[in-house]
């Protein structure tokens, strides 16, 4: 008897082979901080002014999930990349950026699990 109602809970309990596995949560959307387009207000945001002598001089300005692991560009608040010796199109696992514009002129993004490439400006 006692069998039985312990067969009888586990049934009640499982998800039977035909039904379909409930679908991933969507990742809670992420919100971006604006960028200070000055160096006085970069400075007074945390951020450190910087010009690099490839591109105009941009904020470094940190960002609240750098490091933290990501599938994707757009579950970071500055992007999600992949070290530069991940080939395109490799299933990979990015980390978050630890800030705005802080790529060092080169990167290889993650999108959709993959990594999209190196890539140097």
């Amino acid at each position: 008897m006692k069998n039985a109602i312990l067969a009888l809970a586990f049934a009640a309990c499982s998800r039977s082979s035909s039904e379909p596995a409930p679908a991933p949560r969507p990742a809670p959307p992420v919100t971006r901080l604006e960028v200070p387009t000055d160096e006085h207000d970069c400075v007074a945001a945390g951020g450190k002014w910087h010009a690099d002598g490839y591109a105009m001089p941009s904020c470094m300005l940190p960002t609240r999930d750098g490091g933290r692991r990501c599938t994707d560009w757009n579950e970071c608040e500055a992007g999600c990349f992949a070290s530069m010796d991940v080939k395109a199109g490799t299933v990979t696992v990015g980390t978050c950026a630890s800030c705005y514009h802080c790529t060092g002129g080169c990167w290889n993004e993650v999108r959709g699990g993959r990594a999209k490439g190196g890539e140097c400006n």
